[in-house]
């Protein structure tokens, strides 16, 4: 029988972070498979780790300070109660996905049918806006011949197919890949922890796959609050680019340098350079 822990972070979005675990535990449930979930609860102020812990009593919940962001979230719970037991699989998920368990079975299945635990490569799949359908996160291709990090979303096509790197909303991660790599580099908080996987495993012989149809909802953050938004005066707007949650300057330089070439110094400049020139519209990458 297969191990297969699912883990996740979650603060502050109590409805969304309690219908994702109902959702995916219903769906281990049905797997047959050894099975657990654990929780990351970062400091939420609204109630959900307690929540969870009530409504959910096999949930593991492992609170945060309230700092950790997504990345540094999601390896506070593979310290705390994965790695000194790997699973075979290892599912990573978003709390904002509505997840569809035909979806999530049909990924399963066919990561299953290409790989065996040992074999280091991951599955992710691709989610789509909840009113529009549109695809929004999931596997990602390069789509730019002088910019060698910049990707779009590629979408599902009833097949699984070969992609470059991921979003992690929802991933399945083989054992292989955690023993040929380990888990989440911890130079990154928040974004492009996700990206960096995908093109680390890629870069040490693994493989890195896309399901052949979505598991679920999940639209794109808002601007609201953000670099992009334009109700924001221009220097607060400056500051949002410049934070974790967008393009730290730290951060970004950590990615870039890794991943971008001899001339990853221009490419870690642009959305700097592009917000300015653009009167504060900034590209997204």
């Amino acid at each position: 029988m297969i191990s297969i822990v699912a883990l996740a972070t979650c603060h502050n979005r109590f409805e969304k972070t309690l219908n994702a675990v109902a959702n995916m535990s219903v769906w281990l449930d049905s797997l047959q498979a050894d099975t657990r979930i654990v929780i990351v609860d970062d400091g939420s102020t609204d109630g959900t780790g307690n929540a969870i812990r009530r409504r959910f009593p096999g949930v593991e919940v492992i609170d945060g300070n309230g700092s950790l962001f997504w990345a540094g979230g999601m390896r506070h719970g593979w310290d705390h109660a994965i790695v000194a037991n790997p699973p075979d699989y290892l599912i990573v998920f978003n709390d904002d996905v509505v997840l569809d368990p035909t979806g999530m079975t049909l990924a399963l299945e066919s990561f299953l049918t290409l790989a065996d635990p040992a074999e280091p490569c991951l599955m992710t799949a691709a989610c789509r806006d909840v009113a529009q359908g549109a695809v929004t996160y999931g596997g990602l291709l390069r789509s730019c011949w002088w910019h060698p990090l910049r990707f779009e979303v590629v979408q599902p096509t009833g097949k699984v197919q070969a992609v470059d790197t991921c979003n992690m909303n929802f991933a399945i991660l083989s054992r292989g890949a955690l023993e040929s790599i380990g888990f989440l580099d911890p130079c990154y908080i928040h974004v492009r922890a996700d990206f960096d996987y995908g093109l680390r495993l890629r870069a040490a012989g693994g493989q890195v796959w896309l399901a052949p149809e979505s598991v679920g909802g999940c639209s794109r953050n808002e601007a609201t609050g953000s670099s992009s938004d334009h109700k924001l005066p221009l220097t607060q707007r400056w500051r949002q680019l410049l934070s974790i949650k967008e393009h730290h300057p730290g951060q970004r330089a950590l990615y870039y340098r890794r991943h971008g070439g001899v001339l990853w110094p221009l490419y870690w400049a642009l959305p700097y350079i592009s917000f300015w020139l653009r009167g504060g519209r900034s590209r997204p990458s």
